[in-house]
């Protein structure tokens, strides 16, 4: 008996010098697991992708993804704390009750369309073929909606063409001088001009936009949603997250060169003077989503007067905006 107790004290004694016991260090501290997008989402968190224990409480988990159907997996089950999603789809989520909202929104419109010296005004666009990636998602009813607004009518006047699948392969497409008149999104309508000298800059599309809906313009292209669970049940931890995500969105801006640096180190531009462009066509600064939902959902309008299915059915209701003020006087 005296023989075995003995080997319980020294097992124990053990672990106290080992790993057998969690380190206080780890203990205290918090992975959260953020899942975001190559291109503007990960470019708008490239200071935090370098330096994820930017805190002495927090880690965070950054999971890179190629395509926003990637990011399923990880809402469906619950995975993910935060996700960097394209804007109608976290509304499409949260209509068909996947336990995320709306906690921010990091970036504006990346949209532009692309083309030669020729085309400088929406009437050159008149009986011309343009190229657009996704029937039916934000690229495509932004531009169907601004060209409306200039009385050109896909099937009439314009011809669209959806021949290329993905951002990246209408990237290349333009390149490769396949697509002449294409909507790209940043940074791949830099990567494509830069590779194809007659490809310009033609228009805006987010500027076009705001054009249009002058104090009411918003072009909800990203949004940061929040797990509902991890939220309600950590308000304060939830609140510290979210205010290190926007200081780290927007500290891109205050050093652009070294965002640019690191973005080439992570694989999301080959160079850093084409990276430095892309950041500058990018529109990266970090709003908190209950201040600005009535912009926000009049911009879903559009969609939901467009095809309700894109949006799943319906406009979100109030509760689909994350607030976190009520946590600053835990």
């Amino acid at each position: 008996m005296r023989q075995i107790l003995n080997i319980y004290l020294s097992v124990l004694l053990a672990c106290l010098f080992s790993s057998c016991l969690p380190n206080k260090t780890d203990q205290n501290r918090n992975t959260i697991t953020v899942v975001t997008l190559r291109g503007p989402s990960a470019m708008s968190i490239i200071n935090l992708l370098d330096n994820p224990d930017i805190d002495e409480e927090i880690f965070f988990d950054i999971i890179l993804l190629d395509e926003p159907s990637q990011a399923k997996p990880y809402l469906f089950k619950k995975k993910a704390d935060l996700a960097f999603l394209p804007g109608t789809m976290s509304v499409l989520l949260y209509n068909r009750e996947v336990p995320y909202k709306l906690a921010g929104v990091p970036v504006w419109g990346t949209l532009y369309l692309y083309a030669d010296s020729t085309i400088q005004s929406w009437k050159d666009l008149q009986n011309q073929e343009i190229y657009s990636m996704g029937r039916g998602i934000t690229p495509d009813i932004v531009l169907r909606y601004l060209l409306d607004a200039h009385n050109l009518e896909p099937g009439k006047n314009v011809t669209l063409n959806y021949s290329f699948p993905t951002h990246e392969a209408l990237a290349n497409a333009s390149a490769a001088g396949k697509a002449p008149i294409a909507v790209l999104s940043e940074p791949l309508g830099t990567f494509a001009s830069n590779k194809n000298k007659t490809l310009k800059s033609v228009f805006n599309l987010s500027a076009e936009w705001r054009k249009i809906h002058q104090d009411t313009a918003v072009l909800f292209q990203t949004a940061l949603v929040i797990n509902t669970l991890f939220a309600e049940e950590n308000p304060v931890l939830a609140k510290k997250v979210l205010d290190h995500i926007e200081a780290q969105v927007n500290s891109v801006n205050q050093n652009i060169g070294k965002a640019a640096k690191l973005a080439t180190i992570y694989d999301l531009l080959p160079d850093s003077a084409m990276a430095v462009e892309a950041y500058h066509r990018s529109e990266i600064h970090y709003v908190k989503a209950f201040e600005i939902k009535d912009q926000l959902l009049s911009f879903l309008t559009v969609f939901h007067t467009f095809n309700p299915d894109i949006i799943g059915g319906q406009l979100p209701d109030d509760d689909f905006f994350y607030s976190y003020a009520e946590s600053d006087t835990l």
